[in-house]
């Protein structure tokens, strides 16, 4: 269920043109949400469009999401009500605790140390990185151990001859032995 809900929360995310920091945002507090409470499968949609919307607060600068648009990708499945209603649910059970540092983050961060990656290289590993965090299997891996995994595997996809320098173990605290099973 949270592959399909996430699959459909892209487009969303998509169509409004927002930024990747709010997609990542909003998959965070869907999990950490889903960590804590129950709901029922008719409720996911809502959930996942309310996370969009916090996200949206917390990272857009110009283009946050009207509600009556969002009650509308929805098919009005929910109302303007059920949607603040939850996002008072996501907020007081986070304890308002929004913030997360997503694997994107890391990965700019990485990307300092690999000086000779290429554009094309990076444009791999933000696409290697998008499909991770749809995965299951990778919920609790941390952000920082994603994003030193999707390097990894980028530089051993491209055959490059050392796959993980010693300024990345110093930068991520990661050796290659500590990346490769997340990276299989």
């Amino acid at each position: 269920m949270r592959g399909i809900l996430l699959d459909w929360l892209v487009d969303v995310h998509f169509k409004f043109k927002l930024r990747p920091e709010t997609l990542y945002l909003s998959i965070s507090l869907i999990d950490r949400y889903l960590e804590k409470v129950f709901i029922v499968s008719t409720q996911l949609q809502l959930l996942g469009v309310t996370s969009l919307f916090i996200a949206a607060k917390y990272e857009e600068v110009y283009g946050v999401p009207h509600i009556k648009d969002l009650v509308y990708v929805c098919d009005n499945a929910y109302t303007k009500e059920q949607l603040l209603q939850m996002e008072g649910d996501i907020l007081l059970t986070l304890q308002f605790d929004v913030l997360s540092v997503s694997p994107n983050r890391f990965l700019e961060l990485f990307v300092l140390f690999e000086h000779e990656l290429g554009e094309k290289n990076l444009l791999m590993a933000k696409y290697l990185l998008e499909i991770g965090i749809l995965e299951y299997k990778l919920v609790g891996v941390s952000p920082s151990m994603l994003a030193a995994s999707v390097l990894y595997l980028v530089n051993k996809i491209r055959k490059r001859p050392i796959s993980w320098k010693q300024e990345l173990v110093e930068a991520s605290g990661f050796t290659e032995a500590d990346i490769r099973p997340t990276a299989k």
